[in-house]
């Protein structure tokens, strides 16, 4: 086998890193770079400033992302549900206070 069959042989393989530079992260999970950074700073998902780049750029971590959208149908939910209960809280108030009730 000549080195020109071992290239056509060669198989094509995918490399999804862990850690991802914020261009990346954004493009990956759809979020904006602003909001990622935010995230990271309140402890929502895995993220930093990467102290070997120099520059001060970001990195985040791909499970981290991962999980944080699989989590967020839940948190969505339970958001819905304290505007709904905070609605309904105050027209109960509303009501007491014209004497509907």
């Amino acid at each position: 086998m000549d080195c020109r069959d071992l290239n056509r042989t060669r198989l094509k393989i995918k490399i999804n890193p862990r850690w991802m530079k914020l261009k990346e992260a954004a493009y990956y999970s759809k979020i904006g770079r602003d909001r990622l950074k935010k995230l990271a700073d309140e402890g929502e998902l895995k993220g930093f400033q990467d102290p070997d780049s120099g520059r001060g750029d970001w990195i985040f971590d791909r499970l981290s992302l991962d999980e944080y959208r699989e989590n967020q149908e839940g948190r969505i939910r339970l958001k819905a549900k304290e505007i709904v209960n905070r609605y309904f809280s105050m027209v109960d108030e509303k009501s007491i206070k014209k004497g509907a009730i």
